[in-house]
């Protein structure tokens, strides 16, 4: 954890805290996260809270990286995790996670114009990407950490064909990204986080190299010398903590083979990562790069899906003026709503690109299996639902893994998208009909009940809409909503 706080336009850590919690190593062979591993997360959280109490909502963000991307029973546990830490917890894809390092890394370095690629190397997941300044070009993870890569080692044993089996394990990962990173380029290569950190520690001390710099020949030297040892926890080198001892020759092993599949002589390591990429992303200043981040991600959706973005911005500024009438939503969270809504009509018709006959299945899934820059899976998730669900057949067994509080918010954002995708069927280029809709509950609050109301006469000049209302009044009653409208 961190916490910083504005000073003079410029962004100061005040406060840092961690704890080893090895949530990876509570994963079982099936994929599940043990309840021992839960506990040690939940209780290292319970001292977080306790340190960001009285802080705004929007100021803090918390994330899970790959852990949290593949352990089956993750909603469980973030269920409790949520609950001790007052906020939210946004799963980020490994391609968000890399941009967030970078973003991280990038605001402590000095200002120039060098190509860098930037490795982290965590418990389950290796980030790779290759920027220049803000900018960046190429974003990678790949499935090995040092948690991961203690399978090499049996018992925690040390033999020298156990290393190299993990080394050429780590290059055979690392081939698959190698020709699209040697065809961009780099001009300097950095390292971040705890892996490589205690590494670097380990070289300076050990061999003499300068501060916060590693080579190849010394990594080779290193290799050499930790055969030496018989099992990890006998270990004994400079800057190796205890706890770090179980983890420090697989993620040894992790940075040798990417040195030498991407013929790397030397790497400096860098303070800033993705505690730090979040700080930046957090803060109000950064804001509108944020926004430009997710922006950019839509309108590459468009490009590539061949969006008709006329029609896009049309049901846009319907949904939004029909948003901006309800006031039956949680207006705490009316940002996050309205750039859901948003999102949601700029790309509701990429299924098209696939095909006509139920593009809107195929939009859904596009959204929630491709990675997108700036949004987390959550956002994701829910973009891909209400993609799904706007036109025809709406199914409601979808949104049963969404909290409760939530589900009911979704469905207004799934009403509104819905009338605004329809007042637009004709596709002309011309504004939605003037109306009003209100959105509100039956009296046992079992049902939503969503009226709308045109000018006069406007429904008797009209009959195709007015006939397609009626379809969707049918649509509406078969998940529980009520339509009406006049």
């Amino acid at each position: 954890m961190i916490i910083g706080r504005i000073v003079h336009d410029k962004i100061i850590p005040i406060d840092k805290l961690q704890e080893k919690v090895q949530l990876a190593a509570g994963l079982d062979t099936k994929g599940y996260l043990s309840q021992e591993a839960q506990t040690r997360a939940l209780d290292c959280l319970k001292r977080f809270a306790q340190r960001i109490q009285g802080l705004p909502k929007d100021s803090v963000k918390a994330v899970g990286t790959n852990t949290f991307r593949i352990a089956k029973n993750i909603a469980e546990f973030i269920h409790k995790a949520e609950h001790i830490l007052g906020h939210p917890i946004a799963i980020i894809s490994g391609r968000e996670e890399a941009r967030l390092i970078y973003l991280g890394i990038v605001h402590t370095l000095s200002d120039n114009n060098h190509k860098r690629l930037v490795i982290d190397i965590g418990g389950g997941s290796s980030e790779f990407i290759i920027g220049t300044q803000l900018e960046t070009f190429e974003l990678e993870s790949l499935h090995m950490g040092c948690l991961s890569y203690k399978r090499f080692f049996p018992n925690d044993t040390i033999k020298p064909q156990y290393l190299d089996n993990a080394v050429v394990a780590a290059q055979r990962e690392v081939r698959l990204i190698e020709q699209q990173l040697k065809k961009r380029g780099w001009q300097q290569c950095l390292g971040a986080s705890g892996t490589i950190r205690t590494i670097q520690h380990v070289l300076a001390t050990f061999y003499g190299l300068q501060d916060k710099v590693i080579n190849y020949s010394a990594m080779k030297k290193l290799a050499k010398y930790l055969t030496g040892f018989n099992t990890f926890q006998e270990i004994d080198l400079p800057g190796v903590k205890s706890e770090r001892k179980s983890i420090f020759v697989p993620g040894f092993a992790i940075l040798l083979g990417i040195f030498k599949q991407l013929n790397i002589n030397q790497l400096h390591y860098s303070d800033g990562a993705l505690r730090e990429g979040l700080l930046y992303s957090t803060v109000s200043r950064f804001c509108h790069e944020h926004e430009a981040i997710r922006d950019r991600t839509i309108k590459s959706l468009q490009k590539t899906y061949h969006v008709d973005i006329i029609q896009a911005k049309h049901v846009c500024d319907t949904a939004l003026t029909l948003f901006s009438q309800v006031s039956t939503l949680d207006l705490t969270k009316a940002d996050l709503y309205t750039d859901l809504l948003k999102r949601a009509t700029q790309v509701h018709e990429i299924g098209l690109a696939i095909a006509h006959n139920q593009f809107h299945k195929h939009g859904a899934y596009l959204i929630k299996h491709s990675d997108l820059a700036g949004f987390s899976q959550q956002e994701q998730h829910l973009l891909s639902l209400l993609i799904r669900c706007h036109r025809r057949k709406i199914v409601p067994a979808l949104f049963t893994d969404i909290p409760l509080t939530e589900q009911k918010r979704m469905i207004h954002l799934l009403i509104i998208l819905r009338l605004s995708v329809l007042l637009h069927r004709a596709r002309l280029d011309q504004a939605a009909p003037k109306c009003t809709l209100s959105l509100g509950e039956s009296d046992n609050s079992t049902q939503t009940i969503a009226h709308i109301d045109f000018q006069a006469n406007w429904l008797k000049t009209n009959p195709l809409t007015y006939a397609d209302l009626k379809q969707e009044k049918k649509y509406l009653k078969a998940a529980g909503i009520t339509l009406t409208f006049a």
